[in-house]
């Protein structure tokens, strides 16, 4: 531990005003991670929710070749499966132009889920690295709690 001239830090081994300018950079660097998602969200274009599955079905006639144990059956064929408000639809899709800009749109909309979810998470990282303490009118640090107490007992004591 470090306890030469002042009070240390025991995890990092250094005085605290040097592991507050690490945290501090850390939340820079955190904060500027949110801010460039943010920009790149922007630019993410269309997007679609759902899942796009490719299936090939047997038709049931005898004498078609899907009949054949060895033969996968028809198709491809291309389901678009989305779900709004709770409730379940289905898109049958051709082969071409829609079905390659649907797909690209369902995999866009998986890279904003993405985002989202590190932005969530880098948000959550930027609260707890932030100071809990608050300032009463003083200046001095106040914890929560005990601000909390004060109050109460103000709005009792004026009754």
């Amino acid at each position: 531990m470090n306890l030469q001239g002042g009070v240390g830090c025991a995890i990092l081994n250094m005085p605290i005003h040097a592991e507050e300018r690490i945290v501090r950079k850390d939340l820079e660097s955190l904060q500027k991670e949110r801010a460039r998602l943010f920009l790149d969200l922007a630019e993410l274009g269309d997007f679609r929710r759902g899942s796009i599955s490719e299936t090939y079905r047997r038709c049931g006639k005898a004498r078609c070749c899907c009949a054949a144990r060895d033969h996968p059956g028809h198709g491809p064929q291309y389901l678009l499966m989305t779900k709004v408000e709770g409730r379940s639809h289905a898109k049958y899709l051709r082969p071409g132009a829609e079905l390659i800009r649907l797909q690209a749109e369902v995999k866009t909309h998986l890279r904003f889920r993405e985002m989202v979810q590190r932005i969530v998470e880098i948000s959550e990282e930027i609260s707890d690295k932030r100071p809990a303490a608050q300032a009463d009118e003083g200046g001095d640090q106040v914890a929560p709690k005990k601000h909390l107490t004060q109050i109460i007992q103000e709005e009792t004591a004026g009754r």
